[in-house]
């Protein structure tokens, strides 16, 4: 093959937007599962189903279960699926910003409020299943630091 050819990049915004779709679709699927059937009986195939999508979708998307749970607490904990770490999006910014240190603490305390209202299902899952998983332990752990990290 002639090295010098250069190959065309390919970039299609309707398919990025239906593998954002695919992905929330299968994030949507697994959180329900893991709350009905528990993280340790809730199987990728299952998942699959629940989502309308292969188990191979599943593994291209996320990789392992573990996986799919860490990218799950991730999504919820920061609202969207945007790989943007708390500590970088612009509504924690402006609560650092803040330079009245009540109303700092206001919009932290509004913050921290909607994090848990989203993530207390997936935090009980996570407790639930790490009493009996070691990878989950670690998960477990990793996500406590990672919230220190960001407070």
């Amino acid at each position: 093959m002639n090295e010098s050819v250069k190959k065309r990049s390919y970039n299609s915004p309707r398919r990025q937007e239906q593998a954002r779709e695919t992905r929330q679709r299968i994030l949507e699927a697994a959180q329900r599962l893991f709350l009905s059937e528990g993280y340790v009986a809730a199987t990728l195939p299952a998942v699959a189903r629940e989502a309308g999508v292969s188990p191979a979708t599943i593994t291209v998307a996320f990789g392992t279960k573990l996986a799919l749970l860490n990218a799950l607490v991730r999504s919820e904990v920061r609202g969207d699926e945007e790989p943007v770490p708390v500590a970088q999006r612009s509504w924690w910014q402006e609560m650092l910003a803040e330079p009245d240190p009540v109303r700092q603490l206001t919009l932290f305390a509004a913050i921290a409020q909607r994090i848990h209202a989203r993530t207390t299902d997936i935090a009980e899952i996570v407790r639930g299943a790490a009493v009996v998983d070691p990878e989950l332990a670690a998960l477990r752990h990793e996500l406590g630091e990672s919230r220190l990290q960001d407070a």
